[in-house]
């Protein structure tokens, strides 16, 4: 049985959980710490459970939802999943063009954003260099909210050929 990449960090997240909770145990019987100390320590590690948990997929790869993407991005696949989500793999353009690590970006579904993505994935399969930009709204502000009045930055995207000094070079 082999095991993937994934699977061993998992495994290796598991079992930092578990040695953090025999830590926190062994504190809690066997020291003569304060109850304000022992409860601290145990807030503290609670803490940094959560924290690595929800930091792990972000380094994992992935994909961050619509509050990351950037204003600017090199688009380098379209996937569409019909009604859920589409997905962007693209380089973040708001750095620069060097050669910055593809990302993948889940952004929430809307016919508007479909019917876009569908163009844009027409002129990749073409072989047109295809740059995503966000549309400032609000007064310049990158960010629109929607019927449930969550923030949503997917629905202001708009696909445009990229300028030939713009497109990464190959490696």
């Amino acid at each position: 049985m082999t095991l993937d990449t994934f699977t061993t960090g998992i495994i290796g997240l598991l079992l930092a959980y578990v040695g953090l909770a025999l830590v926190l145990l062994s504190i809690h019987i066997y020291s003569n710490w304060t109850v304000w100390v022992k409860s601290a320590v145990t807030v503290l590690g609670i803490g940094l459970c959560i924290i690595t948990y929800n930091s792990y997929p972000k380094i994992t790869g992935w994909p961050v939802g619509s509050d990351e993407l950037p204003s600017r991005l090199y688009l380098l696949a379209i996937e569409i999943v019909e009604p859920d989500s589409i997905f962007l793999w693209a380089r973040d353009l708001d750095h620069g063009i060097g050669p910055t690590p593809p990302r993948a970006y889940e952004l929430p579904y809307s016919q508007v954003l479909h019917e876009r993505a569908e163009k844009a994935r027409g002129r990749l399969k073409r072989g047109v260099a295809v740059i995503g930009e966000i549309e400032p709204t609000d007064g310049g502000r990158n960010v629109v909210a929607d019927d449930e009045g969550v923030v949503v930055k997917s629905s202001r995207i708009r696909f445009v050929d990229a300028p030939q000094g713009l497109v990464p070079p190959k490696e």
